[in-house]
Parts: C-alpha cells; structure tokens; sequence
C-alpha cells in the first residue's frame, strides 16, 4: 500500500474530526483534546502499517526529570501493560510516558475506519490513565 494512500486517508480522518495536523516526511504530527484535557499524537508511516505513539505532557513538578522518576513511570507502564489489549505503555529517555499502538493494514479500504478505532481507543486509555502521569 502506497504511503500516499494512507496520508490522504489520515489526514481526511482528521480533518473530519476537526484535527489540525502537521505533516513531515513519515510523521504526523497533531494534538487530540478531549474536554479540557489535551495530548500530543504522533503516527509514523510505515509500508503496510503505522505506529501511533500518545504522549501524556509532564506534570508542572516535573520540570527535572531523575532517573528514579523515570524508572517509577516505568514500572506503573509495566502493570498498566498487563491490563491492555492492544498497545503498550513505555517512557522515553526524557521521561514522557507514551502509549503505542501499531496497526497493520489489509487494504485501503480499512485504513480510515482502523486509524478511527485506534483514536477512539487511544483516548479511552489517555483519559483512564490521567490522574497516573499528569495531575
């Protein structure tokens, strides 16, 4: 499946969703809101399948972030891991918890209604998990 296709399906997705979204080379770039409560998105374009990443944003405390408090995040990812169905939870080296999903594609005709259902499902665990990462 051409990437194109899976741009141009994205991007009328979130378009229909009132979704501003950046794009560059592979990645798209854009913020979902759900009430007051707002998160960064990013999908990664691959040939047959994107990678979704969700980045919960740093509580105002945290403005160093120290090895003990990444390896904490780290851990509460582990346990939340074994309650998801889909997707992981993971931290990056600076510290931010992210949830991933990966979804494959079976052909262009599924790619809007897929990325769709991982979104809803994204913000489901977002929303679930806030009070853990951010306040």
């Amino acid at each position: 499946m051409k990437k194109s296709i899976v741009i141009r399906e994205v991007n009328r997705l979130l378009k229909s969703k009132g979704i501003e979204a950046a794009f560059k080379g592979d990645k798209i770039q854009f913020n979902v809101c759900n009430g007051l409560i707002e998160w960064q998105s990013i999908i990664n374009l691959h040939k047959y399948k994107i990678a979704l990443f969700a980045r919960y944003p740093q509580k105002e405390s945290e403005s160093i972030i120290t090895e003990q408090m990444v390896e904490k995040k780290a851990v509460l990812c582990n346990k939340i891991n074994q309650t998801l169905g889909n997707g992981c939870m993971l931290t990056d080296d600076r510290g931010f918890v992210l949830y991933k999903q990966i979804i494959t594609f079976t052909s262009e005709m599924d790619v809007s209604q897929q990325v769709f259902s991982a979104l809803e499902e994204q913000t489901f665990v977002m929303m679930k998990y806030w009070n853990l990462f951010v306040e």
